[in-house]
Order: C-alpha cells, then sequence, then structure tokens
C-alpha cells in the first residue's frame, strides 16, 4: 500500500456527501476542540474493480469508503452516537479497551487506538494487516480532541491538518540548566538550539498529507452550526453582563459547553481505589475523604 501524496479527484466523487454526514455529525456533537486531518490510500494495484456498498471483496474482507481513527473513548464516542447504526467488527490485536472496529451500513468505520505511540502503532498494523477489512480504496481520517494555542483558536474551533509531526523525536534540556536566551528547554534532535530545524535523519518525523483533500474536507465543514439551547444562551447573557458590569476584578472563565453523552472509563479505571489501595493519590486524596465520610455517617458506609 502506497500513501497519496497527490489528490485523488476520480475518487473523491463519491466522497464528498459521506464525508459531509459524518463532518456535520462532529460538528454538531460536540464543541471540544478538535483536530483532525485526512489522506487517501492509494494501492499499489489500480486495476481492481471498485466495490459497492457494503460489498465484500472475495476473502479480502469488507470494504470501506473511510476509517476514522480516534485514540480514546470520547474521541470516538462523538462518531458513535451520531453515524450509526454500527456494526461491531472484533480486531485481534487491537487495544483491549477498544477490541472492535465499528462500522456502518455507508461503510465508514470507526477504530479507537487507545492512547500513547505503542497503542497506536500496535493497534494500525493490526487493522492494516488484519483480513477483516479492504482498505485499498479507503479515506483515513485522523480525528482528535486537543488543546490549542489562544491567539490561534478557540474552544470549539476546528483544525484541517495538512501534515503530521512526531513531536516525540526531540530533545529536552532541564529548564534550569538551558541557555537564557532559550525560550525553551525543547529542541529537535540532532539540533543546536530551538532555533535549528531539525533534520529529517529518521524519515517519520513529518508526513506531508494530501493537501487538496483537507481542502474540500474544509469546505465541507466550515459552516457546521453547533448545537446550542435556550438555557445555555440565558446563562452565556448573563456571563455578558457580569462582564460588562465588571462584577468582578478578573474576567470570568466559566465556559458553556454542550455535553455528547456519558463515557465510561478505560477499564484499567473502574474500581480503581479497591484494586490500588496503597496507589499515593488514592493514599493522600481519596482514603482521608472516605474515612472522614465514615465517621460521620456510620449508619449509610458500606464497605
Amino acid at each position: 500500500m502506497k500513501i497519496a501524496a497527490r489528490f485523488q479527484s476520480t475518487r473523491f466523487k463519491r466522497a464528498p456527501a459521506k464525508m459531509g454526514a459524518a463532518l456535520a455529525a462532529a460538528g454538531l456533537a460536540t464543541l471540544c476542540a478538535f483536530t483532525g486531518c485526512a489522506f487517501a490510500q492509494q494501492p499499489d494495484d489500480m486495476s481492481g474493480d471498485r466495490h459497492g456498498d457494503g460489498e465484500r471483496h472475495g476473502d479480502g474482507g469488507r470494504h470501506v469508503k473511510v476509517m476514522i481513527v480516534t485514540m480514546f473513548g470520547p474521541e470516538g464516542q462523538v462518531w458513535l452516537d451520531n453515524l450509526g447504526p454500527w456494526e461491531a467488527v472484533h480486531v485481534p490485536g487491537l487495544s483491549p479497551d477498544y477490541p472492535d472496529v465499528h462500522c456502518n451500513r455507508d461503510d465508514v468505520c470507526v477504530i479507537t487506538t487507545g492512547m500513547g505511540h505503542a497503542n497506536a502503532t500496535a493497534s494500525i498494523m493490526a487493522l492494516t494487516f488484519s483480513d477483516r477489512f479492504d482498505l485499498r480504496h479507503t479515506y483515513f481520517l485522523i480525528a482528535g480532541i486537543a488543546g490549542i494555542d489562544p491567539a490561534r483558536g478557540t474552544l470549539g474551533s476546528a483544525a484541517w491538518a495538512k501534515y503530521l509531526v512526531d513531536f516525540g523525536i526531540q530533545w529536552e534540556i532541564d529548564a534550569r540548566e538551558k541557555p537564557a536566551d532559550w525560550p525553551t528547554g525543547f529542541l529537535g534532535i540532532n539540533t543546536k538550539s530551538p532555533h535549528d530545524k531539525p533534520p529529517l535523519d529518521y524519515r517519520t518525523e513529518v508526513f506531508a498529507l494530501n493537501a487538496s483533500l483537507a481542502d474540500a474536507a474544509y469546505a465541507l465543514s466550515r459552516n457546521v452550526t453547533l448545537s446550542d439551547s435556550d438555557q445555555a444562551k440565558v446563562a452565556r447573557a448573563y456571563i455578558a453582563q457580569l462582564s460588562a458590569a465588571h462584577v468582578y476584578a478578573k474576567p470570568i472563565a466559566t465556559r458553556l459547553e454542550t455535553a455528547s453523552g456519558f463515557y465510561p472509563a478505560e477499564s484499567y479505571h473502574q474500581d480503581f481505589m479497591a484494586r490500588n489501595p496503597d496507589y499515593p493519590y488514592i493514599v493522600i486524596n481519596d482514603r482521608p475523604k472516605v474515612e472522614a465520610l465514615r465517621r460521620i455517617f456510620p449508619m449509610s458506609y458500606k464497605a
């Protein structure tokens, strides 16, 4: 398989309707800071026939139009809450917290890799080597929640990336030991200062995505209206009124967000205190509170 670096115009003709629905659903479902990047996958053999909706390619697995890649539960849930119904496809080798790829009747699928380089690498390898899917004509959408520099955007901003950058390949000098004129202790690997552009020695530092495809996705999603409510409008107006009256010395930091559902924590978080009674955070923060409540409400306490 090859990653296409150019716009596949003949293959994009069928994508806007499906991509538009997905993007609209994501915009309506979340007010989190959302970053996404997209690229097309080009098969080694372009001579094969295109497959219709839901059609299987012999023993090659299920045809996938769009594979949405997310990293943890809430990122994936935004799509699962809006684009179903789903068929869960178990794929050996995926994260034990997210062992299934979910696919709908439009051949749009969602995978959640789990956080971190190891999870991302292992899960994507398991997906691409699996015989459950035919990914030769698939568009990949990497969709994630992230922070943003306040000078560049606000809560609810959406960004379509044209490059993937691996920030893990860098050096860090203790801030107490860095030169005074360095803005940070971080610098690119094999460089002499944060101002130097690092050489691409490992050939995995930067990936240029399909810029034309990202532009097309942006054009489809740029005018999506985020969900709102009368209650939120009233609260927002009241905050504006308090701010205009300078009731407080500093600006009100409260933000109003739209909840898109309840997201259960990963399995290792479940019953964490019972499983890890000597964990430092539990010992310092939780056990004292539980003990205090046990003494104050002995009749209600249950071990």
